[in-house]
């Protein structure tokens, strides 16, 4: 066997045991959560919309543009996820760690943290219609799976940005994921919270680095505790990929 798939076991218990016991997160008015999606829904199975950030970036930032794309999705929706995948904004971290709301960055990334509030502020507006729960996912994550999330700032022009390591063992990375983390949970205060995407694929690509990762995984759950403990907690998994003749 494949020394990555002994780490299967581990993923699946993470991502298990973190949603045990677990409540949806209470919002503060005007905005009320649902406790969960029961189905059926008023005689109908439930349904979810993905938001990605790219479709809210096309219609351009801004209330007068976005609103009507949000009354036609939550008109239809009982979920609203929002993936934010391959695009750490590590540069706007080691700057101001979990405080980006607020962060004064340097002149050469004004832009990418002007992006990066759009994409999220548009986000949120349009995941707080009222009675739309809210699931967040964020990934420290390269799309292939093979390593570390790129920069944010680097996909903006700021070809300097760079992640601050290569693995899961570097502190800089840790550190810095953690602070996104907590960015966050803190601005969406989700009911369903996701600190990795499809973490199992890094045990068979990184079978060296993958304790790393189930160890971070697990310290971005103990974060999300301390900031509301009602919310479920658990990365993602590729199922699919265990589908596949080995």
């Amino acid at each position: 066997m494949n020394r990555g798939y002994r780490w299967w076991g581990a993923l699946a218990a993470l991502a298990l045991g973190a949603c045990a016991g677990g409540s949806v997160a209470a919002e503060p008015p005007p905005v009320v959560q649902k406790a969960a999606v029961s189905c059926p829904v008023n005689g109908r199975a439930p349904m979810g919309f993905a938001l990605y950030p790219g479709r809210l970036m096309a219609l351009a930032s801004g209330r007068k543009r976005v609103e009507p794309y949000v009354r036609a999705v939550t008109a239809r929706t009982d979920l609203l996820s929002f993936h934010w995948d391959n695009n750490v904004p590590w540069a706007l971290l080691d700057a101001r760690g979990s405080d980006l709301d607020r962060c004064t960055p340097r002149r050469k990334l004004r832009k990418s943290h002007e992006r990066q509030q759009a994409f999220f502020d548009d986000a949120l507006m349009t995941m707080n219609a009222p009675g739309v729960v809210r699931y967040v996912a964020i990934n420290p994550l390269d799309i292939q799976r093979k390593g570390v999330s790129v920069s944010f700032e680097s996909q903006q022009g700021v070809c300097s940005a760079r992640p601050p390591g290569t693995d899961f063992a570097h502190p800089a990375v840790r550190r810095l994921y953690l602070d996104f983390v907590r960015y966050a949970v803190t601005k969406f205060r989700p009911a369903y919270f996701s600190p990795g995407i499809e973490i199992n694929m890094y045990a068979a690509e990184r079978p060296d680095d993958v304790a790393n990762l189930v160890s971070l995984m697990a310290e971005a759950h103990a974060v999300v505790r301390e900031i509301d403990p009602a919310i479920i907690v658990a990365p993602s998994i590729q199922w699919q990929f265990f589908k596949r003749d080995w």
